[in-house]
This record gives structure tokens, sequence and C-alpha cells, in this order.
């Protein structure tokens, strides 16, 4: 273990036993940014397991109702008993910085993640009856994209604990409320359409369909997404389609902007994806 992860799980569960009311915003934010597994040494797993559930519960947590809960659940002894609580309290100057070292314990859960998917995928490689190597080659991706969604969104794609769910629609309706005009997802560029999405606009990850019968502008429109979305928002943008070739589809969505056709990218594949430079 490195020493900055120690202090930073020591930190964290120093921060909520400063901040002890676990209704306020600070111990709420921290309980729903990390889960059980993040932390490397169990007895800051077993603190964290046990302030969740005095949370859940509405109790007051400081260094006295902490031992006396780990003491009911038998866990106080692989703590390392009150001493090592009050070590841990008194380590942490305050919870100032909780945030901070709750990502430093989220990044090395994810680093060490990473280590054994990898080393589970050389032996999956070299593993003769591990099936074909296409075989193979996919499992590895599909746990690569697992990893992907874990790093970028903070959990595993699967199942997800309700009091997860809980805290990120909290997080989203608190800050709604508290900025109701700002804009929140992506702007299409078309301003009619944006006035009537405001201030949601479209929200990241979501799925939108559109339909209309034919030769009434569906591609045209798409091309304008595309470019809106690759140029003004910078994300890569794909396009897909099963009856149109690659120039047909760069013809649609051909950049209108003087010297912006330096920015795309376009490969002569079924598959056509845009990208911004």
């Amino acid at each position: 273990m490195k020493p900055d992860t120690l202090l930073a799980e020591q930190s964290v569960i120093g921060a909520l036993l400063h901040i002890g009311d676990m209704d306020q915003e600070g111990a709420a934010k921290l309980l729903g940014y990390l889960r059980e597994t993040a932390f490397q040494f169990r007895a800051h797993s077993l603190c964290w397991r046990a302030i969740r559930k005095m949370a859940a519960k509405g109790q007051y947590v400081d260094l006295v109702t902490l031992d006396a809960v780990l003491t009911r659940s038998g866990d106080i002894e692989a703590v390392g008993g009150f001493g090592y609580l009050a070590e841990v309290a008194n380590t942490t100057p305050s919870a100032a910085n909780a945030m901070a070292y709750a990502d430093i314990v989220r990044q090395g859960a994810i680093h060490r993640t990473v280590n054994s998917k990898l080393h589970n995928a050389i032996a999956l490689l070299n593993d003769p009856d591990g099936g074909t190597v296409y075989e193979k080659i996919g499992l590895i991706e599909s746990e690569l994209n697992a990893l992907t969604d874990r790093a970028n969104r903070g959990r595993e794609s699967g199942l997800v604990h309700v009091s997860d769910i809980a805290a990120t629609w909290t997080d989203d309706l608190e800050e709604r409320f508290a900025h109701p005009n700002a804009v929140r997802g992506y702007t299409t560029g078309i301003a009619e359409l944006d006035r009537l999405l405001a201030p949601r606009h479209i929200k990241p990850g979501s799925l939108v369909v559109l339909g209309a019968r034919p030769k009434l502008g569906k591609s045209a429109l798409m091309g304008m997404l595309v470019k809106h979305f690759a140029l003004e928002h910078q994300v890569v943008t794909a396009v897909f389609s099963w009856r149109c070739p690659p120039t047909n589809c760069w013809s649609v969505c051909w950049p209108s902007a003087p010297g912006s056709t330096r920015r795309f990218f376009t490969p002569v594949l079924r598959l056509t994806p845009i990208l911004p430079g």
C-alpha cells in the first residue's frame, strides 16, 4: 500500500468523525462518492460500513458512537480498538479537504482493479483452454469497457445499490434548485429546439430517437447535429448507416464552416466516425 493511500483513507474516516452529523452536505457527498470496496485497508472498510449504517439510521457519528457500533458488531479488534479510532481522528485536522482525500481513495481502488483485470487478461491469453483468440479478445474487451464505465461514472455497470442511486439523485436535484437556469446538457445548435429543451437540453447518456416519413429532412438534421456536437461540444461523434456508403454520410455531415474540414477524419468504412481533431 502506498503511504498516501493509507493517509487518504484515514483522512476520509477522520473527516466524517469531524463532521459528526451525517445529514450535512459534506458527509452526504462523501458517503455517496465512495463504496466500501474502495478501501484497501480492512480497518477502514469496516469503519466505513459502520458509518454508512449509522447514517442510514440518522445516528450522530463520533469516536464514542462509532466505537460502540463496532464493538456490537464484533469488529472493534479488527479495526485496532478505540486507540486507532482516536489516532485517525487526531491525524485529520479538518474535513475541509475531504473530497480530495476521497478522490485519492477512489483512484487507488480503480488502479488496483485495473491492475488485477490486466493480470487476468494476460492469464486468459496464455490459457490454451480459454477458447479462440477472438473469444478471448471479446472477453477482455468486455472487462475493459466495464472498467472504463467505472472510471468515468464512479460505479460499475449492472446492479447498483439503492443508496448510491439516491445520493446521485439528491445531488442532481439540489444542483437544479440552486441553479435553475443553468445549461445541464448538450445543446443542438437549433435555436428553436434548444428553447424547447432548456434548461436540461439533451442529457449526457440519453438515447434520442428521431422519426419522420421519407424526404422530410432526417438526414439533413442528422448532419446539423453531427457538426454541432463535433465542432461546438468537442465530443467524439460517430455516424452509423445501414444504407448510405461513407461518402454519402460525409456529404450530409460536410462541415460548412471555413477551414473546419481539417478538424474531421473519415475512414472509408460502413461505420463512419466523425472525430474532432
